[in-house]
This record gives C-alpha cells, sequence and structure tokens, in this order.
C-alpha cells in the first residue's frame, strides 16, 4: 500500500489532509440541527442578522398607519401636482397631512419596547416584521407603502424636474 493512496487522503486531496478554514469538525455533510417543530418564521418575512424582538399590536399599527398616512399625503399631493393644482389648499392640506403621519409614524417607534431594528424602516425586512406583528399580510402592505412613495416622489419630484412646473 505504498503506491498507493488511503480513501481519506484521496478525499482531502490538494488541501494538505485539513478543512478548508472557518469550518468547523463536523460530521461530514451532515445538515445542522433542525429548529424545534413550535416554532415557525413569518410567511413572506426575510430577516436577516439576529432573531428580532416582536413588536406589540398597538404600536406596529402606529408605525404602519403613520407610514400610510405619510405616503397617501405625498401621493394625494403629486396628484395635484400633475393636474395643476400645486398652489391650491387641497395640496397644502395633502402635504400637512403627510407630515403628520410620518410625524406619528416617528413618534410610535421612539416610544415603547423592543427598541426599532437596525434596517431602515422602508426596508422590506422592517416593513414585513411590523406587517406581521400588526396581523396583516407582508406583502400587499409592502407593495402599497412603495407604490404610494413611488407615486409621490414621481408626482412631487421628477414630473416638475422634467416638465419645468413651478
Amino acid at each position: 500500500m505504498s503506491a498507493a493512496k488511503s480513501p481519506s487522503s484521496r478525499r482531502n486531496a490538494g488541501r494538505g489532509g485539513r478543512r478548508p478554514a472557518g469550518r468547523p469538525a463536523s460530521a461530514g455533510g451532515r445538515p445542522g440541527p433542525r429548529p424545534p417543530s413550535g416554532t415557525r418564521e413569518t410567511p413572506g418575512v426575510r430577516v436577516t442578522g439576529p432573531k428580532p424582538v416582536p413588536f406589540g399590536h398597538n404600536r406596529a399599527l402606529s408605525i404602519l398607519g403613520g407610514l400610510f398616512v405619510f405616503a397617501f399625503g405625498f401621493a394625494v399631493a403629486a396628484a395635484l401636482v400633475v393636474a395643476d393644482f400645486q398652489e391650491t389648499v387641497a395640496y397644502v392640506a395633502a402635504i400637512v397631512i403627510g407630515v403628520a403621519g410620518i410625524a406619528v409614524a416617528g413618534v410610535a417607534m421612539v416610544r415603547g419596547l423592543p427598541p426599532m431594528p437596525q434596517t431602515p424602516i422602508w426596508s422590506r425586512d422592517t416593513l414585513g416584521l411590523l406587517s406581521a406583528a400588526a396581523g396583516l399580510r407582508p406583502v400587499p402592505v409592502i407593495a402599497t407603502l412603495y407604490v404610494l412613495t413611488l407615486l409621490g416622489v414621481l408626482g412631487n419630484v421628477v414630473y416638475p424636474l422634467v416638465f419645468g412646473v413651478n
């Protein structure tokens, strides 16, 4: 057996017979332990990093409600800009409603426990966690907020820049 290699040395050939760096010594190729059967992840919620602490129902509703009022107010203001009604009381009221909505969300974010995650408030992770805590399906909540925000940006920023609206 001097010329032949043993099966274990063939498996690690080219690596000096060592494990790759950062790989723990384990039973070769077996999958890790499964999570307990009583724990389930919320469908539609993608969480990266440490496991988050769940939010209270009322706090999640307050934050999401404030974000919806913010996005809706600015989407209405955008529609008024496109309709050439940006110098009206309705436009100012829509902007004020949007600012009030983000103020409500901001106050709800800093009050209460647990602290907000380090991800941005508009990220899919945070919105998914908030909508799950509020008892809502994450995908429609996230999609609606993103669409309303997109309409607000297009009508209040892009449209006036492209078409020269004052």
